[in-house]
Protein backbone atom coordinates (compact mmCIF):
# COMPACT_ATOMS: atom_id res chain seq x y z
CA UNK A 1 0.00 0.00 0.00
CA UNK A 2 1.54 3.42 -1.06
CA UNK A 3 1.91 6.22 1.72
CA UNK A 4 -0.98 8.21 -0.33
CA UNK A 5 -3.32 5.58 -0.01
CA UNK A 6 -2.32 5.47 3.70
CA UNK A 7 -2.93 8.79 4.08
CA UNK A 8 -6.35 8.85 1.92
CA UNK A 9 -7.64 5.94 4.17
CA UNK A 10 -6.27 8.13 7.34
CA UNK A 11 -7.81 10.77 6.34
CA UNK A 12 -10.93 9.25 6.00
CA UNK A 13 -11.18 7.55 8.95
CA UNK A 14 -10.65 10.69 11.30
CA UNK A 15 -13.02 12.58 9.33
CA UNK A 16 -15.57 10.16 8.28
CA UNK A 17 -15.38 11.53 5.07
CA UNK A 18 -12.68 13.37 3.32
CA UNK A 19 -11.07 16.57 3.90
CA UNK A 20 -10.42 19.57 1.13
CA UNK A 21 -7.03 19.62 0.43
CA UNK A 22 -5.29 23.67 1.43
CA UNK A 23 -1.87 24.80 0.91
CA UNK A 24 -1.81 27.51 3.17
CA UNK A 25 1.44 29.01 1.40
CA UNK A 26 -0.60 30.08 -1.89
CA UNK A 27 -4.01 29.89 0.13
CA UNK A 28 -5.30 27.39 -1.91
CA UNK A 29 -7.54 24.60 -2.60
CA UNK A 30 -5.85 21.62 -3.65
CA UNK A 31 -6.97 18.63 -5.53
CA UNK A 32 -3.88 16.72 -4.84
CA UNK A 33 -0.19 17.47 -4.07
CA UNK A 34 2.08 16.70 -6.29
CA UNK A 35 4.37 13.93 -5.48
CA UNK A 36 8.29 14.20 -4.67
CA UNK A 37 9.96 14.81 -8.70
CA UNK A 38 11.38 12.01 -9.93
CA UNK A 39 14.94 13.06 -10.32
CA UNK A 40 15.36 12.73 -6.82
CA UNK A 41 13.37 9.14 -6.99
CA UNK A 42 15.76 7.96 -9.64
CA UNK A 43 19.31 9.58 -8.58
CA UNK A 44 18.76 7.57 -4.88
CA UNK A 45 17.46 4.20 -6.71
CA UNK A 46 20.25 4.41 -9.17
CA UNK A 47 23.27 4.90 -6.52
CA UNK A 48 21.80 2.02 -4.01
CA UNK A 49 20.40 4.48 -1.33
CA UNK A 50 19.53 1.89 1.36
CA UNK A 51 16.96 3.78 3.26
CA UNK A 52 13.10 3.40 2.93
CA UNK A 53 11.11 6.86 2.22
CA UNK A 54 8.98 5.83 5.32
CA UNK A 55 11.53 6.57 7.69
CA UNK A 56 11.83 10.09 6.27
CA UNK A 57 10.96 12.63 9.31
CA UNK A 58 9.52 15.27 7.53
CA UNK A 59 9.39 14.38 3.76
CA UNK A 60 5.61 13.40 2.23
CA UNK A 61 7.06 11.75 -1.04
CA UNK A 62 3.41 11.68 -2.31
CA UNK A 63 2.39 14.61 -1.08
CA UNK A 64 5.41 16.83 -1.68
CA UNK A 65 4.52 19.72 -3.97
CA UNK A 66 1.76 22.53 -3.99
CA UNK A 67 0.22 22.75 -7.65
CA UNK A 68 -0.36 25.74 -7.74
CA UNK A 69 2.95 27.64 -6.03
CA UNK A 70 5.31 24.65 -5.72
CA UNK A 71 5.67 25.16 -2.03
CA UNK A 72 7.03 21.95 -0.26
CA UNK A 73 5.68 20.14 2.46
CA UNK A 74 8.32 21.62 4.68
CA UNK A 75 7.24 25.01 3.51
CA UNK A 76 3.55 24.25 4.65
CA UNK A 77 5.01 23.09 8.25
CA UNK A 78 7.22 26.92 8.43
CA UNK A 79 3.97 28.38 7.48
CA UNK A 80 1.81 26.67 10.29
CA UNK A 81 4.24 27.75 12.94
CA UNK A 82 5.39 31.17 11.55
CA UNK A 83 1.48 32.31 11.70
CA UNK A 84 1.39 31.11 15.01
CA UNK A 85 4.80 33.04 16.30
CA UNK A 86 3.62 36.32 14.36
CA UNK A 87 0.20 36.38 15.62
CA UNK A 88 1.63 35.63 19.38
CA UNK A 89 4.28 38.25 19.08
CA UNK A 90 1.19 41.21 17.96
CA UNK A 91 2.37 44.14 16.53
CA UNK A 92 6.44 43.37 17.98
CA UNK A 93 8.58 44.61 15.40
CA UNK A 94 10.34 41.46 13.94
CA UNK A 95 13.58 41.36 12.32
CA UNK A 96 14.07 38.25 10.68
CA UNK A 97 16.78 36.01 8.20
CA UNK A 98 15.79 33.87 5.63
CA UNK A 99 18.79 31.74 5.11
CA UNK A 100 18.84 29.87 1.31
CA UNK A 101 14.87 31.11 1.37
CA UNK A 102 12.18 29.19 0.16
CA UNK A 103 10.63 31.54 -2.68
CA UNK A 104 7.18 30.44 -1.92
CA UNK A 105 7.25 30.92 2.02
CA UNK A 106 9.22 34.05 1.44
CA UNK A 107 6.03 35.55 -0.77
CA UNK A 108 3.51 34.10 2.24
CA UNK A 109 6.01 35.54 5.12
CA UNK A 110 6.14 39.13 3.40
CA UNK A 111 2.27 38.97 2.16
CA UNK A 112 1.27 37.70 5.93
CA UNK A 113 3.41 40.34 7.64
CA UNK A 114 1.59 42.98 5.69
CA UNK A 115 -2.01 41.63 6.13
CA UNK A 116 -0.81 41.66 9.86
CA UNK A 117 0.30 45.30 9.53
CA UNK A 118 3.69 43.55 11.31
CA UNK A 119 6.31 45.64 11.17
CA UNK A 120 8.89 43.35 9.35
CA UNK A 121 12.52 43.95 8.94
CA UNK A 122 13.34 40.88 6.34
CA UNK A 123 17.18 40.03 5.00
CA UNK A 124 17.66 36.79 3.45
CA UNK A 125 20.94 35.11 2.73
CA UNK A 126 22.79 32.42 0.92
CA UNK A 127 26.38 32.19 -0.02
CA UNK A 128 25.94 30.95 -3.77
CA UNK A 129 22.23 32.30 -4.46
CA UNK A 130 21.79 35.58 -6.60
CA UNK A 131 18.12 37.01 -5.51
CA UNK A 132 18.85 37.16 -1.76
CA UNK A 133 19.66 40.45 0.00
CA UNK A 134 23.61 39.25 1.06
CA UNK A 135 25.53 36.78 -0.10
CA UNK A 136 27.25 35.15 2.77
CA UNK A 137 28.52 32.22 4.45
CA UNK A 138 26.81 30.52 7.01
CA UNK A 139 29.72 29.35 8.82
CA UNK A 140 30.67 32.92 8.86
CA UNK A 141 28.21 35.70 9.41
CA UNK A 142 30.60 38.39 10.45
CA UNK A 143 28.45 40.71 8.54
CA UNK A 144 25.65 40.58 11.12
CA UNK A 145 26.21 42.29 14.39
CA UNK A 146 26.11 39.89 17.86
CA UNK A 147 21.85 39.89 18.70
CA UNK A 148 20.83 41.40 15.24
CA UNK A 149 17.61 39.47 14.50
CA UNK A 150 14.56 38.13 16.82
CA UNK A 151 14.42 35.24 14.24
CA UNK A 152 16.24 33.10 11.65
CA UNK A 153 15.03 30.36 9.25
CA UNK A 154 17.06 27.85 8.07
CA UNK A 155 15.66 24.48 6.38
CA UNK A 156 17.62 22.13 4.77
CA UNK A 157 21.16 23.99 4.63
CA UNK A 158 23.03 22.92 7.34
CA UNK A 159 23.32 19.48 5.94
CA UNK A 160 25.47 20.96 2.99
CA UNK A 161 27.76 22.73 5.01
CA UNK A 162 31.03 21.57 6.30
CA UNK A 163 30.90 22.22 10.33
CA UNK A 164 27.39 22.70 10.87
CA UNK A 165 28.55 23.41 14.61
CA UNK A 166 30.59 26.24 13.62
CA UNK A 167 26.93 27.20 11.34
CA UNK A 168 24.62 26.81 14.29
CA UNK A 169 27.24 28.85 16.46
CA UNK A 170 26.70 31.42 14.16
CA UNK A 171 23.46 31.42 14.16
CA UNK A 172 22.98 31.41 17.96
CA UNK A 173 25.27 34.38 17.44
CA UNK A 174 23.37 36.68 15.75
CA UNK A 175 19.97 36.03 17.38
CA UNK A 176 19.00 38.35 20.41
CA UNK A 177 18.28 36.64 23.36
CA UNK A 178 15.28 35.03 23.70
CA UNK A 179 15.38 34.73 19.93
CA UNK A 180 14.16 31.62 18.10
CA UNK A 181 15.63 29.88 14.82
CA UNK A 182 13.19 27.44 12.93
CA UNK A 183 15.72 24.67 12.01
CA UNK A 184 14.92 21.89 9.20
CA UNK A 185 17.39 18.87 8.06
CA UNK A 186 16.62 15.80 6.28
CA UNK A 187 16.79 12.89 9.05
CA UNK A 188 16.44 9.65 8.72
CA UNK A 189 14.46 7.81 11.63
CA UNK A 190 16.07 4.68 11.58
CA UNK A 191 19.58 6.07 12.14
CA UNK A 192 21.33 5.86 15.63
CA UNK A 193 23.98 8.27 14.48
CA UNK A 194 24.77 11.43 12.55
CA UNK A 195 26.99 9.66 9.12
CA UNK A 196 29.33 12.22 7.97
CA UNK A 197 31.98 12.79 5.61
CA UNK A 198 32.77 16.42 4.44
CA UNK A 199 35.95 14.51 2.49
CA UNK A 200 33.53 12.03 0.31
CA UNK A 201 33.38 13.98 -2.86
CA UNK A 202 32.32 11.08 -5.35
CA UNK A 203 28.93 12.49 -6.46
CA UNK A 204 26.93 8.80 -6.69
CA UNK A 205 28.46 7.91 -3.12
CA UNK A 206 27.00 10.93 -1.50
CA UNK A 207 24.06 10.09 -3.30
CA UNK A 208 24.07 6.53 -1.51
CA UNK A 209 25.51 7.91 1.47
CA UNK A 210 23.53 11.04 2.12
CA UNK A 211 21.00 11.47 -0.10
CA UNK A 212 22.21 14.17 -2.23
CA UNK A 213 25.27 15.10 -4.27
CA UNK A 214 25.86 18.08 -2.63
CA UNK A 215 25.32 17.02 1.37
CA UNK A 216 27.95 16.02 3.25
CA UNK A 217 26.32 14.17 6.63
CA UNK A 218 22.71 12.61 7.06
CA UNK A 219 21.23 13.35 10.61
CA UNK A 220 19.60 10.85 12.72
CA UNK A 221 17.03 12.22 15.36
CA UNK A 222 19.02 12.65 18.11
CA UNK A 223 22.32 13.15 17.01
CA UNK A 224 20.40 16.53 15.01
CA UNK A 225 18.66 17.50 18.67
CA UNK A 226 21.95 16.96 20.54
CA UNK A 227 23.88 19.25 18.09
CA UNK A 228 20.94 21.93 18.39
CA UNK A 229 21.61 22.03 22.35
CA UNK A 230 25.29 21.77 22.07
CA UNK A 231 25.17 25.52 20.60
CA UNK A 232 23.23 26.92 23.77
CA UNK A 233 19.87 26.88 22.34
CA UNK A 234 16.86 25.35 24.49
CA UNK A 235 14.74 23.36 21.97
CA UNK A 236 11.10 22.35 21.02
CA UNK A 237 10.40 20.13 18.75
CA UNK A 238 6.97 20.75 17.52
CA UNK A 239 4.46 17.97 15.40
CA UNK A 240 1.85 16.86 15.05
CA UNK A 241 0.78 16.88 18.64
CA UNK A 242 1.67 20.59 18.34
CA UNK A 243 -0.39 21.39 15.76
CA UNK A 244 -2.75 18.98 15.22
CA UNK A 245 -3.75 16.14 13.22
CA UNK A 246 -6.32 17.66 10.62
CA UNK A 247 -3.97 20.93 10.27
CA UNK A 248 -1.15 17.98 8.96
CA UNK A 249 -4.24 16.09 6.71
CA UNK A 250 -5.10 19.31 5.64
CA UNK A 251 -2.22 20.65 4.40
CA UNK A 252 -0.42 17.43 3.04
CA UNK A 253 1.92 16.84 6.18
CA UNK A 254 3.16 13.60 7.49
CA UNK A 255 2.08 12.64 10.94
CA UNK A 256 5.93 12.05 11.74
CA UNK A 257 6.99 15.15 10.76
CA UNK A 258 9.12 17.75 13.09
CA UNK A 259 9.71 21.28 13.26
CA UNK A 260 12.72 22.61 15.35
CA UNK A 261 12.19 25.61 17.05
CA UNK A 262 16.24 26.51 18.74
CA UNK A 263 15.63 29.20 21.18
CA UNK A 264 18.50 31.51 22.81
CA UNK A 265 18.18 31.58 26.37
CA UNK A 266 17.25 35.45 27.56
CA UNK A 267 20.19 34.68 30.27
CA UNK A 268 23.16 32.69 30.11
Amino acid sequence: MSLSTVFQKLRSAIQGKPQALHCNVCDQAVEAFGSLPEFFRTHLREAGWPYPFEQSETCNVDAYLCPHCNASDRDRLFALYLQEFILRRGNTPLRLLDFAPSHPLKKWLIRYANSTNLDLIYRSADLFAEEVDDKVDLMDMNIYREGQFEAFLCSHVLEHVVDDRKALSEIFRVLQPGGVAVLLVPILLGLKEIDEDPTVTDPNERWRRFGQDDHVRLYSKAGFMERIREAGFQLLDLGVKHFGRKAFLRHGITAQSVLYVAVKPKRP
